[in-house]
């Protein structure tokens, strides 16, 4: 009995099982495998470049009225100078976790994406080994976010009378190739799952009818997983919308640099135009990186997180309603892309972190600035020292800057739509997944007696 028209390699799709043992760059084109590596060994050079530059650099403006003003640089944050700065001020927790997370976590990754290309595993070791460390890869945006909240923080401008003064934290080279490695290393994670999905189930993929008559679909009528999901869905929307549209979180401004400069005051931003305002906040405000990191952030933190949500109700209705087995496989492969870049749970811990530990960091940057800056004999701090600081032997007795962080409802609200995400995505991930490629050994017997 001869297979039906157009299911030539249905026997590709239908014998495919878990102890097949397939490394990827043997199941691909010469080319293609070469330019994955390659783009993977560019990866890691982005990394180790990104690592060793600048990322940030403190500066501030002194002026006369609106016709004369100089800027002049106070501190570089790189991610050695920021973390001996950070573990110095106390802040280890935010220290440790940033050097974690952008100088281990991504070689990790990147020999782990190697070991899944070229090492021969299991198809189920290979496909859940790609979505964690595609799931897991945005959290090396951590440092990004921590750049946005400490530019925020380092907006400052005012000043008595005609004279002017300014702190701004400008953005380098360094940020932005991390950036850069970061995007080019998610999306090279999202094609290696893109081509595991191609090789293990067949060149023309499951649209086949003999491969979705093999396909066993477990959740078909089962209406509750569907108005389970779409409740969900509604209530993360909801909790997401209502926490970015309120107050998120301010800075609280005092000491005697605040007093000193007039026209600061706290500041409240809500998330949603928290992107927006980073821009502004920087000392190269017109650039075009700053517009970029606006960019990103909006696409990270808003398209994917809503796109995210609206989706995985959608894949339910498709496998209650027993939709193509193609559609169901692409629908489920677009929710790994969105969750990959979905990021407001990054935001959130770096908000958080910094919450706790920002203003010691602002502290540490202050005395580090300082110390750079000599009039005459005397350094800056020991000036600083006599004019401003908790001593009792101080001119004003107060601290010259400080900068605290205080969470309002909307960061809570989001944190609870996080949680609530999680809650849909994981389920989803976990039972949708290996019932997409399952197959029935009774069907595949029957068939089996039938072509024979």
């Amino acid at each position: 009995m001869s297979t039906p028209e157009g299911d030539e390699d249905w026997k590709d799709s239908v014998e495919v099982v878990d102890t097949k043992k397939v490394s990827l760059h043997q199941s691909v084109s010469f080319l293609e495998s070469f330019i994955v590596l390659t783009l993977l060994l560019v990866n890691v050079i982005l990394f180790a470049l990104a690592n060793a530059l600048v990322g940030a650099e403190e500066y501030i403006t002194l002026g006369i009225g609106n016709t004369t003003s100089t800027s002049f640089k106070v501190y570089d944050f790189g991610l050695e100078s920021s973390f001996v700065l950070m573990n110095d001020a106390g802040a280890h927790g935010i220290a440790y976790l940033i050097l974690l997370l952008s100088s281990v976590w991504p070689y990790v990754k990147t020999i782990l994406l190697v070991c899944m290309w070229l090492i021969p595993v299991t198809r189920t070791t290979r496909e859940w080994t790609l979505w964690g460390i595609d799931l897991l890869g945005k959290w090396s945006l951590l440092d990004m976010f921590f750049i946005v909240i400490l530019g925020l923080a380092f907006n400052i401008k005012g000043g008595p009378g005609d004279l002017y003064i300014a702190l701004g934290l400008l953005c380098t080279d360094g940020v932005y190739l991390f950036v850069l490695a970061a995007i080019l290393s998610l999306s090279i994670t999202q094609y290696a799952v893109s081509v595991h999905h191609r090789v293990m189930y067949g060149k023309n993929g499951l649209k086949s009818k003999m491969g979705r008559v093999c396909l066993e679909n477990q959740y078909v009528g089962k209406y509750i997983y569907f108005v389970l999901a779409a409740f969900l869905s509604a209530v993360s929307l909801w909790l997401f919308i209502w926490g970015a549209s309120i107050p998120f979180f301010s800075f609280e401004y005092s000491g005697a640099l605040t007093e000193l400069i007039t026209g600061t005051s706290n500041t409240t931003y809500t998330m949603a135009n928290l992107g927006s305002s980073f821009p502004e906040a920087t000392f190269n405000q017109y650039g075009s990186g700053p517009t970029f990191f606006s960019f990103l952030y909006y696409m990270f933190i808003f398209v994917a997180p809503i796109s995210l949500s609206i989706s995985i109700p959608v894949i339910w209705w498709c496998y209650v309603f027993d939709y193509d087995i193609k559609i169901r496989s692409s629908l489920l492969h677009w929710v790994q892309i969105v969750a990959a870049w979905a990021a407001p749970d990054v935001l959130v811990v770096a908000l958080g972190a910094g919450t706790v530990q920002l203003n010691i960091v602002i502290q540490q940057s202050i005395i580090q600035a300082s110390n750079q800056v000599h009039l005459f004999k005397y350094s800056g701090y020991q000036i600083l020292e006599n004019f401003c600081g908790s001593g009792s032997g101080t001119l004003l007795n107060m601290e010259c800057l400080a900068v605290n962080t205080k969470l309002h409802d909307g960061f809570f609200l989001v944190v609870g739509s996080i949680l609530v995400t999680y809650l849909m995505t994981i389920p989803t991930a976990i039972l949708l997944s290996p019932k997409v490629h399952k197959h029935s050994p009774i069907l595949e017997k029957q068939l089996d007696l039938e072509h024979n």
